[in-house]
């Protein structure tokens, strides 16, 4: 399994507003996701979107949260939030029991 090392993540201004307005969820549990030890990331790569590491965490509260970024600089461990979303049913039962 590939590991991947997030040193910095870019979230844009018009992310941030997007996913509180759309999902009421705040960057600093965009961060704590991130941070998270037991996060667990692969990759996804279709025609519409091109590459995409998702990530699989909880926030500080152990609220869990499903993130998607574009590749940056993999090698330097740069990433860019595209979006950030509370999982359905489903996704929960999967990734977070």
């Amino acid at each position: 399994m590939k590991r991947y090392v997030i040193n910095e993540l870019d979230v844009p201004e018009r992310v941030a507003d997007h996913i509180w307005d759309r999902h009421r969820i705040y960057t600093w549990q965009v961060y704590d996701a991130v941070d998270d030890p037991n996060t667990r990331m692969n990759e996804k790569t279709d025609r519409k979107h091109g590459r995409v590491l998702i990530a699989r965490g909880r926030d500080r509260g152990g609220a869990p949260l499903i993130l998607y970024m574009s590749f940056v600089d993999e090698k330097q461990g740069l990433y860019r939030l595209r979006t950030a979303r509370r999982p359905d049913e489903n996704e929960y039962r999967r990734y977070f029991e």
